[in-house]
């Protein structure tokens, strides 16, 4: 019996890169916010807790359903709970950092 398939070494991938995703966004946001001059101690909190948000939306993700989904057929359904992950994560988030 094989312990790594080859479906999940796809399936691994894509939970890895949905979690660079979410932390790259999240990056990008707070860039946005501060208009890209970032105050004192930003970007060590980010590199604190960039750590925690990516397992986090990965746990979401992978409890969603989201990475089992082929994004050239998604529906406004995945569309939702691909928000729902978001928002969940997001939440979470604030409430433990």
């Amino acid at each position: 019996m094989k312990l790594l398939t080859s479906a999940r070494l796809k399936t691994g991938f894509v939970i890895f890169y949905d979690a660079i995703i979410a932390v790259v966004s999240l990056w990008l946001a707070v860039l946005l916010r501060y208009d890209f001059t970032l105050p004192e101690g930003t970007l060590q909190l980010f590199k604190n807790y960039g750590f925690v948000y990516a397992v986090i939306c990965s746990i979401f993700y992978i409890r969603l359903n989201l990475h089992k989904n082929i994004w050239h057929y998604t529906t406004a359904r995945d569309l939702m709970r691909f928000c729902y992950a978001t928002v969940f994560a997001i939440t979470l988030c604030g409430f433990i950092l």
